[in-house]
């Protein structure tokens, strides 16, 4: 349970990750298309805050290289955060899955220790019905041999 709480909170940190990823991406597209927009407008305009317009164009192009790195770097981050997830789901399938095994597992054994229970139980009653059985038939002995004792000694009185 522990395990599979840890992967829950690990998915959910991941999933919460991608959509900042996702919302940096969009703002890093926005900047490069501000950046683009700014160069066509530089071009049309004609009028740079640099020394020349070479100086701007080449500046909005860095801009854009580096929008466009961000960008890159955001999306290898997002892949990766994606694989950890898909990790985390598999082992959280683990975990699932041994946690079923086990639970079985308890319940075969729960069984297992019910039926020697009843096995032992009619043991019990077994032994016990053997036990008044043997008490049975002692008394009938005893009450067979003082029968037989009284008959004797009525024969010796005879005999006397």
């Amino acid at each position: 349970a522990a395990r599979a709480a840890a992967a829950d909170e690990r998915r959910a940190a991941a999933e919460r990750l991608v959509e900042t990823l996702r919302e940096d991406l969009a703002k890093a597209n926005d900047a490069l298309l501000d950046a683009r927009n700014e160069s066509a407008r530089l071009r049309r305009d004609g009028e740079a805050g640099f020394r020349s317009r070479d100086d701007a164009l080449e500046a909005l192009r860095a801009r854009e290289a580096s929008a466009r790195n961000d960008a890159d770097a955001l999306r290898c981050e997002a892949a990766a955060l994606r694989r950890e997830r898909d990790d985390a789901g598999r082992v959280e399938s683990a975990a699932t899955r041994a946690l079923k095994e086990s639970e079985a597992l308890a319940r075969d054994e729960a069984d297992a220790a019910r039926r020697e229970a009843a096995s032992l139980k009619r043991e019990r009653d077994a032994a016990r019905f053997d036990d008044e059985s043997r008490r049975a038939r002692e008394r009938s002995f005893k009450e067979e041999a003082g029968a037989l004792r009284s008959e004797r000694d009525d024969l010796r009185r005879d005999a006397a």
